[in-house]
This record gives C-alpha cells, sequence and structure tokens, in this order.
C-alpha cells in the first residue's frame, strides 16, 4: 500500500481487473491518513479521493514546515 503514497501505484480504469482491490486500498489508506488527522486538519482536506492527491496537498502544505520526522512515522505506519 505504500505505493499508493508514494504515487507509484496509479488510479486503474474501472474496467481494469484490478480497479476493485485499488480502490479498497485507497479507501483503507485514506481512512488511516484522515482518522489521523485533527477535526481542522481533516475539514481543510476532506475533499481528497485518491492517497496520492491527499499526500501531495499535505507535502505541499506542511512539507516546507520541516515536519520530516512526523511525515516518516506516518509513512512507516501506514507502510
Amino acid at each position: 500500500m505504500s505505493g499508493l503514497l508514494l504515487g507509484t501505484i496509479k488510479k486503474p480504469v474501472q474496467t481494469d481487473a484490478t480497479f476493485n482491490q485499488w480502490e479498497i486500498n485507497n479507501c483503507t489508506v485514506l481512512g488511516w491518513l484522515y482518522n489521523s488527522m485533527e477535526t481542522q486538519i481533516y475539514n481543510m482536506f476532506m475533499y481528497h479521493d485518491t492517497v496520492d492527491s491527499l499526500w501531495a496537498a499535505l507535502k505541499k502544505t506542511y512539507g516546507h514546515a520541516r515536519n520530516d520526522s512526523r511525515i516518516y512515522e506516518l509513512y512507516k505506519d501506514i507502510a
């Protein structure tokens, strides 16, 4: 599932045989990420429907704040 976070696993087309499993994995990881957020932060990012887009938005917002250790902890927790 780390491929979802790293962007190496892309969303397949709906007719692809792997689509259902991708959707299950995507929803699972989104749930983990959203449930680990404070309500205020969740409300800012809740409209992202893929792990890739959520992670990109989080990196853009918080990546410059030198939160490298926290990002690593989150990555380790879901990998």
